[in-house]
């Protein structure tokens, strides 16, 4: 969820909430492998780097409700499409100023406003970056077709009953419900109500 909730962040949630909607973000717990549709070839270069550990999730994850149940839910370019209506989105800014992002990968993130269906605005954040910048930062072995689309588009789906898709604010990131599926109702045992920021560090 960064960098809406910042490394060092307080967070407060409540454990009794009785309904969910467009953008609350919310607490589960996951236990299981992310799906993202990777090539052997992929398979085979994360585990000789030994990273293939980082696509198996046991524990806790924070993320925002996008889609609700009975919802028809698709992902264009990072932005929603809920029953056939894509959200609303503009562009605030190219690059980010946040510490908690490497320096090199402020300048290829871009901020965006999305309004969700209930009318709620949130600002999401995904990277603009073509493939010459990821040759350059990566040695990671994208396709071609992978160079040209970095983005994890998905045709729309029906959310089942007593389920929610979440996503993260950062929506280039492997824990939302385009690689771990759809959450049970059961497994949210939080819902967040205020952050805190972290202190500012001094000088």
């Amino acid at each position: 969820m960064l960098p809406t909730i910042r490394i060092g962040s307080t967070v407060k949630i409540s454990r009794q909430f009785d309904s969910l909607d467009y953008g609350d973000i919310v607490v589960f717990n996951f236990d299981g492998k992310i799906d993202d549709g990777a090539s052997e070839e992929e398979w085979e270069y994360r585990r000789e780097k030994g990273i293939d550990k980082l696509y198996e999730l046991h524990g806790v994850i924070v993320a925002r409700i996008v889609g609700l149940p009975g919802d028809s839910i698709a992902v264009e370019k990072e932005i929603c499409i809920i029953n056939g209506k894509k959200n609303k989105h503009q562009l605030i800014r190219k690059g980010i100023l946040d510490e908690d992002v490497e320096d090199y990968f402020r300048s290829l993130v871009s901020e965006y406003e999305e309004q969700l269906p209930n009318g709620k605005i949130i600002h999401i954040y995904r990277f603009e970056i073509t493939s010459s910048e990821i040759k350059e930062y990566s040695d990671y072995p994208y396709s071609e077709d992978e160079y040209e689309n970095m983005y994890k588009d998905m045709k729309a789906i029906k959310v089942p009953d007593n389920h929610y898709f979440i996503m993260g604010d950062f929506r280039d990131n492997k824990y939302d419900s385009r690689y771990i599926g759809t959450i049970p109702r059961e497994q949210i045992f939080g819902k967040v109500v205020e952050i805190k920021p972290p202190k500012k560090k001094q000088k």
